[in-house]
């Protein structure tokens, strides 16, 4: 190709899909290099959830407060891509303190209800005591309680094939089975500039993708695309591995969340034909951190979902591998955190630059999930437009998008501005170091809330 264009967005997951619209909408000049089919990695195996994050309030609060953002915004600008799907929270007599003790759910969903609100939600509640009765019988475990309440869920494929469309409509370009396997670098004082990508495409032909920035949005794989740069860096993630598992049977109408015996939370979550079940998060090991291609499911994961499941639900059959007909497994290509559980790692995000290691125009984007894909996408393109010198407008609030169609409103779904003031972005040191104290910091602030939510 002999287009020089503005920016070449490198991976096509759910970073790299929303920053391919919200940059060709601002007018950026963008390809979008994946090496293989876009959205068909971490962004397929996902739950789907749109959510500021129940299981983040007590860690992450600014998190949760942006998401919630995000959520209301993603809703407004999709249409009916995004479905409201109410969760039964279930509260068991064998539970571990404090997950058994329905006050310390009603405290802990107080403080959630005015996020859950801003996302467009109504607040939660308990069921009634034939809701109980009714949920029992689906147990063999003491049912203590079950506390409702409501999040998006979305089809991250079809999302995925919305905002691809929407960025071909602004003028972008997609380039799928396009590997990135080296970079054409140029002297530039105090620097280098990255002048091409080199792109393996099908059939071994390799082609020269020339662009002015380059965004690395590749996930698990963004140390890999480092080492192409050939400079060593700072960045450290460390992707912890989620698998979920789709059982062909109908056990549930609406989503349950109950928990195995680490204190994990584990969805049931309706499916068309079945049951979605997951996810799960450990740490990796050193050849998958290496080369994220040959992550796998693991038999012992999908036992455990299968033994959790079966410990508590009256199945007339248990669940065995016989009932699994699809199996998703996929990294969360998370900022690394020492000394911390899988579960607690942050899911904020960083961005990365390389100007200290002498290379000008090329950054890289890490951490973050599917309910931050409106807001990574902004600080990115904001940032290249700086760096490009051009002016950015964020056009994603001036848009709807529905069946494939992209239509342009005078009146945008929120002020860009009131958006901005919303925002509080993190470094990655920031995220990585000092995790104690943020962990106290924010933990004093839901204790805040838990206090204010006690005195209505």
């Amino acid at each position: 190709m002999e287009d020089v264009f503005d920016l070449a967005i490198i991976g096509g997951g759910t970073n790299g899909y929303a920053t391919f619209l919200t940059a060709a909408s601002s007018g950026l000049k963008t390809v979008l290099l994946e090496k293989d089919r876009v959205g068909q990695k971490a962004n397929y195996a996902s739950l789907g959830m749109i959510q500021p994050g129940l299981k983040y309030l007590h860690s992450d609060l600014d998190l949760v407060k942006m998401d919630a953002l995000d959520c209301r915004l993603l809703r407004a600008i999709t249409g009916n891509l995004l479905q409201p799907q109410k969760f039964i929270l279930s509260v068991f007599k064998d539970y571990c303190f404090p997950l058994s003790n329905p006050w310390f759910w009603e405290v802990y969903l107080r403080a959630y209800d005015p996020f859950s609100k801003l996302a467009l939600h109504p607040g939660h509640y308990w069921l009634k005591e034939e809701e109980k009765k009714e949920l029992q019988l689906k147990f063999k475990k003491e049912l203590v309680g079950g506390v409702v309440f409501e999040e998006w869920v979305v089809d991250p494929m079809q999302l995925a094939q919305i905002f691809i469309s929407a960025g071909k409509f602004f003028g972008g370009t997609v380039l799928e089975q396009a590997k990135v396997i080296g970079f054409e670098k140029t002297e530039s004082n105090p620097g280098l500039l990255i002048k091409s990508a080199s792109v393996q495409r099908p059939g071994g032909k390799v082609e020269n993708i020339k662009a002015k920035y380059f965004v690395n949005t590749s996930g698990a794989w963004t140390p890999t695309i480092i080492k192409l740069l050939g400079i060593s860096s700072a960045l450290q993630l460390r992707p912890t591995r989620g698998t979920s598992v789709v059982v062909g049977r109908k056990l549930t109408e609406k989503g349950i969340i109950i928990f195995d015996e680490r204190g994990k939370y584990l969805v049931l979550l309706p499916q068309p034909n079945g049951t979605l079940i997951g996810p799960t998060n450990y740490d990796i090991s050193p050849a998958v951190a290496e080369n994220p291609d040959l992550l796998r499911p693991k038999n012992f994961e999908m036992r455990d979902l299968l033994e959790t499941v079966n410990r508590y639900m009256a199945l007339e059959t248990p669940l065995s591998f016989k009932d699994i007909v699809k199996v998703k497994c996929g990294l969360r290509p998370q900022i690394n955190h020492e000394g911390v559980a899988p579960d607690n790692i942050s899911h904020q995000f960083a961005i990365f630059s390389h100007q200290a290691e002498g290379i000008l125009n090329f950054t890289d984007i890490c951490g973050g999930k599917l309910s931050t894909l409106l807001r990574i996408p902004k600080e990115l393109t904001e940032l290249v437009c700086r760096e490009l010198h051009r002016p950015f407008e964020w056009k994603i609030p001036y848009l709807f998008l529905s069946q494939g169609k992209v239509e342009i409103v005078e009146k945008p779904f929120c002020s860009p501005a009131d958006y901005a003031k919303n925002y509080a972005l993190k470094t990655a040191g920031e995220i990585r170091q000092n995790r104690l104290k943020h962990f106290r910091k924010k933990s004093r602030a839901v204790l805040n809330l838990i206090r204010h939510a006690l005195r209505k």
